[in-house]
């Protein structure tokens, strides 16, 4: 293996990607599946969401726009007015 050889590392540009999409993740995971204890229901999903966006917009992992309508679809999704 040459010291030139840079196969086995991933790039710079990956490891922040990785670690947003990873949090992203898991923000839209903890809106979804842990019960609301401290905060009502709609306000636990609107945070989620919220930190699912600033997640991917802080770490660059998804071009912007992809950001701001997966924003939109997860935010229709979520029950933010209940009836």
């Amino acid at each position: 293996m040459s010291d030139g050889d840079t196969s086995a590392r991933p790039s710079r540009a990956a490891i922040p990607r990785t670690v947003g999409i990873c949090v992203a993740a898991a923000a839209a995971a903890w809106g979804a599946f842990v019960p609301a204890v401290a905060v009502p229901p709609p306000i636990q999903d609107a945070v989620a969401v919220f930190a699912f966006a600033l997640a991917l917009w802080l770490t660059d992992a998804l071009p912007y726009v992809v950001t701001s309508v997966l924003t939109i679809v997860l935010s229709s999704r979520a029950p933010i007015s209940q009836k």
